[in-house]
């Protein structure tokens, strides 16, 4: 339960990143979709774009790490779907277990 400083520090409007319908900082879920909010889509304002367009630099890097060790990017994901980041956390997921098939396909194909 997010305890009442936490919702005070809040933005009192801000918008559904799913909907973009406009709700109070005291909604959990969207008033409009049902969009279960995370914490960080209160603060959907010029700041938080910021950051996510450096998070995507950052994202690359799990990607490599995904390439060269399937099974640490398949921890990887686990990890940020744990972390409530279920699109990067899924697809995480599902190019390391990717490589992972096409790799053991290479490595049938030279025996």
């Amino acid at each position: 339960m997010v305890n009442e400083y936490v919702i005070s520090q809040r933005p009192e409007k801000f918008r559904c990143p799913k909907w973009d319908g406009e709700n109070i900082s005291t909604n959990i879920k969207c008033g409009y979709c049902g969009y279960v909010f995370r914490e960080k889509d209160y603060y959907n304002d010029e700041v938080s774009t910021e950051k996510d367009e450096c998070g995507e630099n950052s994202n690359m890097v799990l990607y490599v790490i995904s390439f060269l060790l399937p099974l640490v990017g398949i921890i990887l994901g686990v990890i940020y779907i744990g972390k409530d980041e279920n699109d990067l956390g899924k697809s995480l997921i599902l190019f390391s277990i990717i490589i992972a098939i096409i790799g053991y396909v290479l490595a049938l194909a030279l025996i």
